[in-house]
C-alpha cells in the first residue's frame, strides 16, 4: 500500500478459510466372540487418537462398544467419527448321527467350522479331503 507521499507499507495477513475435514470409519461391526478387530483409520493425518486411547491409526478392538477416532491434519483441524463394535455369542448347533453322512457310512470324519460371521460354512473332511460343505443362516 502507497500513502500519498509514495510511503510503502507491506504486510502479511492470513486467511483462515476454515476446517472442512471429516472422516468415515464405515459401518457398524458385528462379529462372533473370539474374533479379532482391527480398526483402521484414514491415512496421512498428523495425529491420531482413539477413546480407547490409542494413538495410532489402527485399533485392536477385544471388547464391544462404541469407539471414536478424532484426527488432527498439519493444520490443526480436526474431524472425528465413531463406529459401534458389537461381540456376538458363537452359534451353538449340534449334529445328530445319520447314517452315510458324506459317504462315511460309519467310518471318522471331521465336521469343521470355516467361517466366523454369517453366514456359517461348515465342512465335512475326512483325512484332509473335503466331502461335504453346508451353510447355515442364523
Amino acid at each position: 500500500m502507497t500513502d500519498d507521499n509514495g510511503c510503502t507499507i507491506a504486510t502479511e495477513v492470513f486467511v483462515n478459510q476454515g476446517c472442512d475435514l471429516s472422516i468415515d470409519l464405515g459401518d457398524d461391526i458385528s462379529v462372533c466372540e473370539g474374533t479379532e478387530v482391527i480398526l483402521e483409520g484414514p491415512a496421512d493425518f498428523a495425529s491420531y487418537e482413539w477413546s480407547n486411547g490409542s494413538t495410532e491409526p489402527t485399533a485392536l478392538i477385544v471388547q464391544g462398544g462404541l469407539y471414536t477416532l478424532t484426527v488432527t491434519d498439519a493444520n490443526g483441524c480436526t474431524a472425528q467419527d465413531n463406529i459401534l463394535v458389537t461381540f456376538t455369542d458363537n452359534p451353538d448347533f449340534q449334529l445328530s448321527s445319520t447314517p452315510a453322512i458324506g459317504g462315511l457310512d460309519g467310518t471318522v470324519g471331521v465336521m469343521m467350522l470355516t467361517s466366523s460371521q454369517a453366514p456359517y460354512e461348515l465342512a465335512l473332511t475326512q483325512n484332509g479331503q473335503v466331502l461335504e460343505t453346508a451353510t447355515i443362516s442364523l
